[in-house]
C-alpha cells in the first residue's frame, strides 16, 4: 500500500506516509479507509508527509476537485481540520491543494522542513516525529 497511516485520537491527531508511485485510485482508496477508521473522527489535526512518494504527474486542479468531491459528504467530520503536509518536491502541488481544500474548512499548509510543519501541533514535535517514524517502520514491516 503506497500510503499508509495511524490515527492517534488520545493525541487528537493522523499521520500519514505517502511512499513509491500513487496515482488517483490509490489516494481515493486511502482517503475511503481513513474517513470509515473508527478513530478517525476522533482526530482534528493531520500530518501528511510526501517526501518519499513518486505522484502521479497527472494529478492537478481536476483530480484535486474529485478529492474535494470525495470529502464533501463528511464535511461535518472533516471542517474544521488542520492540515500539515510535509511536501518536499511536491510543494507547488501540495500549495495548490492546501488552497483549494479550504472550501471544506480545512486549514492546510504545506511545507519544506519538518520543524516548520510541526509548530503548533497538538502533540510535541518530537512525538509527532516519533509518530511518523512509527508508520514508516510499520510500513517497511508489512512491505518485507
Amino acid at each position: 500500500m503506497p500510503i499508509v497511516y495511524v490515527c492517534r485520537p488520545e493525541r487528537s491527531i493522523v499521520v500519514t506516509l505517502w511512499r513509491g508511485a500513487v496515482d488517483l485510485p490509490q489516494w481515493e482508496e486511502h482517503l475511503t479507509r481513513m474517513l470509515n477508521d473508527k478513530d478517525f473522527p476522533r482526530t482534528r489535526s493531520h500530518l501528511v508527509d510526501l517526501r518519499s512518494a513518486e505522484i502521479a504527474a497527472g494529478i492537478g486542479p481536476a483530480e484535486f476537485q474529485r478529492i474535494i468531491d470525495l470529502l464533501a459528504p463528511h464535511y461535518k467530520s472533516i471542517a474544521g481540520r488542520r492540515v500539515a503536509i510535509l511536501a518536499g518536491r511536491e510543494l507547488p502541488r501540495a500549495g495548490t491543494l492546501s488552497y483549494a481544500i479550504q472550501t471544506l474548512e480545512i486549514t492546510a499548509a504545506s511545507f519544506l522542513f519538518t520543524n516548520e510543519a510541526l509548530a503548533g501541533r497538538p502533540a510535541p514535535p518530537q512525538e509527532c516525529s516519533a509518530n511518523l517514524e512509527a508508520v514508516q517502520r510499520s510500513d517497511r514491516r508489512s512491505a518485507s
